[in-house]
């Protein structure tokens, strides 16, 4: 993966702000990463990540709404470094209009497909947010019953995971996804009722 000729050009020549090596990095890491998402790609873009975790971090910049896809098609893969880079590249990902919403819906779906793997990466990351369990995919985005059974299957299934070193974790979701659930059965009660065919 080369580094995008104009910003190496803007920070040697130029200095401009907003595009240094870090950011440049951070993206070039970040796809050599999605190409093949193994632990030795996976530790220069996490070194990359975990310097980045506040909302005013520039070294997303260079990330691309199709940078994000491709790590969406990673997680759905069920690719556990994948699934630990989406949280500790969270403040990275949130202004990629649909690839963060079809992200935060593919680490959702891993909270009830691979619970353990999620509990995991989410100790790891100490990363307790909501978006990680209560997004949901463009099929239950009109569906409120879907989105109430989608969720309280996702409890069920952290709930199931038996692990020790995971239990502080696991309860903080399930206050979380309690909440959602509260939630997503007030709008399941306030459907209307079927209209009668004539």
């Amino acid at each position: 993966m080369k580094y995008p000729v104009f910003c190496l050009a803007a920070v040697g020549i130029l200095g401009l702000g907003g595009c240094s090596i870090d950011t440049v990095t951070t993206a070039w890491h970040w796809r050599d990463f999605a190409g093949t998402p193994d632990a030795a790609h996976f530790k220069p873009l996490h070194d990359d990540l975990t310097g980045c975790r506040t909302a005013d971090c520039s070294q997303g910049e260079w990330v691309a709404d199709k940078d994000v896809e491709a790590l969406v098609d990673r997680v759905k893969a069920r690719n556990r470094l994948a699934l630990q880079v989406a949280m500790a590249g969270y403040s990275l990902t949130r202004d990629h209009g649909l690839a963060t919403k079809h992200l935060d819906a593919a680490v959702s779906n891993m909270a009830q497909t691979d619970a353990k793997a999620f509990l995991s990466a989410a100790a790891a990351e100490k990363a307790t947010r909501s978006d990680f369990v209560s997004q949901f995919g463009s099929q239950l985005s009109d569906d409120y019953d879907g989105q109430y059974q989608a969720l309280v299957a996702r409890r069920a299934a952290i709930s199931a995971v038996a692990d020790p070193a995971l239990e502080a974790t696991k309860a903080a979701y399930i206050v979380i996804l309690d909440k959602a659930i509260a939630e997503a059965e007030k709008s399941r009660i306030a459907l209307p009722a079927p209209q009668p065919v004539p």
